[in-house]
């Protein structure tokens, strides 16, 4: 074997070894077995492949392997300490993340971490990949032929097996996600940006009288149903929402997705979970209140996204609230309103429990003791879900705050949030899971787990004598399917078409 083709397999050694922590894994989850050594080594082969494929060339070789190494570093740190799956939908979320998100989930131990790895990435370069010499086209040809015959052996071994773990591990091992990821992301990115949609507000109607009903829909962000004290949580998160009489919490909600890119539209579009499409075709329910005749507003505290901003954009007034450092800043903005005392929609976006936990809560409100501080994989259970309960307290007194603001109106409304989030729970036994965007398909529950809440006034109630308070919350399997209906339920908004399924939960029995 030549100097330059044993550089090539000493460095497809260290790529391939950079994921011994997933292979790990595997071997807890499954134990040692034919199919897992098999995987194994296929990635092996595959990774060889990849670099034996860009060796012909001295500074092609140079480029790439340094591009492969780096984004592996990357890539492992977050796939090891966070269980991330680095699928198209993974990538479309990274890309799109502004840098203060991305730099809360940055911590020393990442810094330490990367600045061991370029140190070894720069002797890499210095004793094997600039002495390197050139392969000649022959030795190039025979290698190339060889490790393709040793990788289709291996398929014709157990291609079921391979079919297999392709599909479900590939996203986890470096630098091999770089292929399912960029190749999804650059097939949905065309349909992700082109956003052309029919308005559909002429086959609504506004049923009955609406006199000055003000309807408020709270997006959250990253909150998980599970941890609200009213949900039957051991901790008293919610207190003040609890004393609440006219408010509804459902428990077991789920979401549509388990991203935000994707699951506000769904949230605001009268798509259903089942045929969910990642293009948006149509107008929100913020478009059909303002062209039936309400002041719209939406107010954010998160950053400008396209996907998104397209329904902040239909509402009358869309306002990205930049330079404030929590929620209560979205309370304090409709201050600026003044006395409303017409119909209006306004939809309030927050950053909720988005990472990093303990930026989202003032000091007042981190009631739960210790605190996890530095990489979420880091810290012991007891402080990380502490860190994150007191996000769901802060939440607590939000929503209790827009009550008070609206109690004496004719005023409905309504809190979910686009996502749950795992906070370390084993994902079907191997690596622990932190954050969310994991596929749907595998996503485990505790990112499909949303809250879903419901409040309104005395006034609304005497207004709608039909909105039974008991029948709806005797109601089962709620879902982000529920919404648009819902939102649109609360100021006698309804689909002009009988054929249309009906999702309103303030009208179902």
């Amino acid at each position: 074997m030549s100097s330059k083709l044993r550089v090539v397999f000493f460095l497809a050694v260290i790529l391939w070894i950079l994921n011994i922590g997933f292979f790990v894994s595997l071997f807890k989850s499954n134990g040692i077995s034919f199919e897992v050594l098999y995987e194994i080594v296929v990635y092996f082969v595959i990774i060889l492949f990849l670099m034996t494929l860009f060796s012909f060339s001295k500074i092609l070789s140079i480029v790439v392997y340094n591009i492969f190494f780096i984004i592996s570093i990357i890539g492992v740190y977050f796939i090891n300490t966070m269980g991330i799956v680095i699928d198209g939908n993974m990538l479309n979320n990274m890309l799109s993340t502004n840098t203060q998100e991305t730099l809360e989930l940055l911590s020393s131990s990442f810094y330490i971490y990367l600045f061991c790895s370029l140190i070894g990435l720069y002797f890499i370069n210095k004793y094997f990949l600039f002495k390197q010499k050139k392969l000649n086209a022959k030795a190039y040809g025979i290698t190339l032929f060889i490790v393709l015959l040793i990788a289709f052996g291996l398929f014709k071994i157990d291609r079921d097996s391979l079919d297999k773990f392709m599909a479900t591990d590939t996203p986890s091992v470096a630098p091999l996600f770089l292929i399912p990821s960029i190749s999804e992301y650059v097939i949905s990115r065309d349909r992700l940006v082109k956003i052309n949609k029919k308005n559909i507000s002429s086959e609504y109607e506004i049923q009955g009288d609406v006199n000055d009903t003000i309807v408020v829909f709270i997006l959250g962000e990253s909150a998980r149903g599970d941890r609200f004290g009213i949900n039957g949580y051991e901790k008293n998160t919610t207190p003040k929402l609890a004393k609440y009489d006219n408010l509804i919490s459902f428990e077991d909600a789920t979401s549509c997705h388990t991203s935000t890119l994707n699951s506000v539209p769904c949230l605001m579009t009268r798509v259903e979970q089942k045929n969910y499409d990642i293009t948006i075709n149509e107008t929100s329910f913020v478009e059909i209140y303002k062209d039936l005749g309400y002041k719209t507003y939406w107010f954010s505290r998160q950053s400008n996204q396209k996907r998104i901003d397209t329904f902040c954009q239909e509402a009358g007034s869309c306002e990205y609230l930049k330079g404030t450092k929590y929620d209560m800043a979205l309370v304090n903005q409709l201050d600026s309103l003044g006395n409303i005392n017409q119909n209006t929609l306004i939809v309030l976006h927050t950053l909720g429990s988005h990472f990093d936990y303990n930026e989202r809560v003032p000091d007042a409100y981190k009631l739960f003791q210790p605190l996890c501080h530095g990489n979420v994989s880091g810290c012991d259970k007891e402080s990380l879900n502490n860190s994150y309960d007191n996000t769901i307290y802060y939440t607590d007194s939000f929503i209790a705050a827009l009550i008070e603001k609206f109690k004496d109106k004719n005023a409905c409304i309504i809190y979910t949030s686009d996502h749950g989030e795992s906070l370390g729970e084993n994902s079907f036994g191997l690596v622990k899971r932190f954050g969310h965007s994991t596929p749907y398909a595998i996503a485990p529950k505790e990112q499909k787990d949303v809250p879903f809440i419901l409040w309104f006034s005395d006034k609304y109630l005497q207004e709608h004598p039909d909105v039974n308070i008991k029948n709806i919350r005797a109601q089962k399997n709620i879902s982000h399917d529920n919404v648009f209906a819902t939102v649109l339920g609360c100021a006698n908004i309804v689909s002009k078409s009988t054929k249309q399924k009906n999702l309103n939960i303030l009208t179902q029995e």
